[in-house]
């Protein structure tokens, strides 16, 4: 059996999002060991009652239900809340529309259903290691000031936690003034 991990995994959280109940229960076995703290959820209704913005990874596979896998992907990301979470994909619908489809929607990684459970650790590590650089990263490129958050990185411009539309001109007046704020 594997010890737990030192490499700091206990601050990682991982949501699986998958109705196949054993499947769920196998593979939080294999994360808990490896020292992630895991949530599970049997649909896209449950996991949205989730502080989804709170994990660092959600491992999605939905299908034959109304919120498949993909839809659940695009609602992740459209949502200013939980764009930055990473997600992944698993399911047995593995072919290169579906793939394809998935890494549009948003997906960080894509994996086929059956798998090997020491790929799919290794693909998580991968993802939470450039997960840790982009919101290192992101960290540097925000400039906040009260309500208002402009992520220099990707463009995005929150009041209130709420996302606004800036044409590109008045984004780059917008970060100019927040820089150079108090001169």
């Amino acid at each position: 059996m594997n010890q737990p991990q030192s490499n700091n995994s206990s601050s990682v959280r991982i949501l699986i999002v998958d109705a196949e109940v054993m499947m769920c229960e196998l593979l939080q076995y294999k994360f808990e060991n490896e020292g992630y703290d895991v949530a599970i959820a049997h649909s896209a209704e449950s996991a949205f009652k989730m502080p989804i913005a709170d994990f660092s990874l959600v491992l999605v596979d939905l299908m034959g239900t109304e919120y498949d896998g993909i839809k659940f992907i695009k609602a992740v990301k459209q949502n200013p809340e939980t764009y930055n979470v990473s997600l992944m994909m698993i399911t047995a619908k593995a072919g290169e529309d579906d793939v394809v489809a998935a890494l549009d929607a948003g997906a960080d990684d894509f994996l086929p259903k059956p798998f090997s459970s020491r790929e799919l650790i290794a693909r998580v590590k991968s993802i939470i290691r450039r997960r840790r650089v982009t919101l290192h990263r992101r960290m540097n490129n925000e400039l906040n000031y009260r309500g208002l958050s402009v992520d220099l990185g990707s463009g995005v411009v929150l009041i209130d936690n709420e996302a606004i539309s800036l044409s590109k001109t008045e984004f780059l007046i917008l970060a100019m003034l927040m820089r150079n704020r108090n001169q």
